[in-house]
């Protein structure tokens, strides 16, 4: 009884310790040019993954209206960090992540308008209105390298005109066939953005619920056998 009985509760305590995935968030509420239909269009998150120097870099636009497009996404990353591995979760846009992917120059890449200069430039190719990022959709891909965390990409750029800005995005088929740049001011760090978990709080994986399940299946047995007898 005894045995069974730790072996259980340690299951339960196993899952319990289970920590949460870190994330940040960056949303694009500084208008440098002209204005887009909502007045935050595009939300960036980086999501630590359970596997060590992995990533998820999430381009979310689904508060775009369904003509307008990103083009392109400027951000700078650690000098500590280097990125090994690019894989796109979801393919829906066709896109280069320079200078890592091959053809793309090796920067700094330059957000015109005096908007500053920024090590990466996410282009996505907007030749086919079917590989376009648009409104409505949502872009993820899968990051791995050395020393990379959520934190990676949280370094600012110091533009000429607006101040420190962490992100530009250049945003196009706005009303009259214009485009806009939107700027994010600074990351945001929200926890764990699926379970809506505070930074560091206990958020047990789909197969640490199953876990804490068999656990409290096995403590139930016992108690039934022990009632039997």
């Amino acid at each position: 009884m005894i045995k069974s009985l730790s072996v259980s509760m340690a299951l339960m305590t196993a899952v319990m310790a289970v920590p949460a995935s870190a994330a940040v968030q960056f949303t694009f509420d500084t208008l440098v040019a002209n204005s887009p239909t909502n007045s935050a269009p595009l939300v960036v998150t980086v999501t630590e993954a359970q596997q060590a120097n992995t990533v998820f870099f999430t381009v979310d636009a689904s508060a775009m209206q369904s003509s307008e497009f990103v083009r392109d996404l400027f951000f700078n990353i650690d000098g500590n960090t280097t990125i090994t591995s690019i894989v796109d979760d979801n393919g829906a846009a066709s896109y280069d992540l320079c200078p890592y992917d091959s053809g793309c120059s090796s920067g700094p890449f330059n957000a015109k308008g005096n908007r500053g200069k920024y090590d990466m430039l996410l282009d996505f190719v907007n030749s086919n209105s079917d590989n376009r990022l648009s409104g409505g959709e949502t872009f993820t891909m899968t990051l791995t390298g050395t020393n990379l965390t959520e934190d990676s990409f949280s370094f600012g750029t110091t533009s000429s005109k607006y101040g420190e800005l962490f992100m530009v995005a250049k945003l196009q088929g706005l009303s009259g066939g214009e485009s806009t740049h939107m700027a994010s001011t600074g990351p945001v760090d929200i926890g764990d953005p699926i379970s809506g978990g505070g930074p560091g709080d206990p958020v047990p994986t789909p197969g640490a619920v199953a876990l804490f399940g068999l656990a409290a299946i096995g403590l139930g047995l016992r108690q039934r056998r022990r009632w039997g007898a």
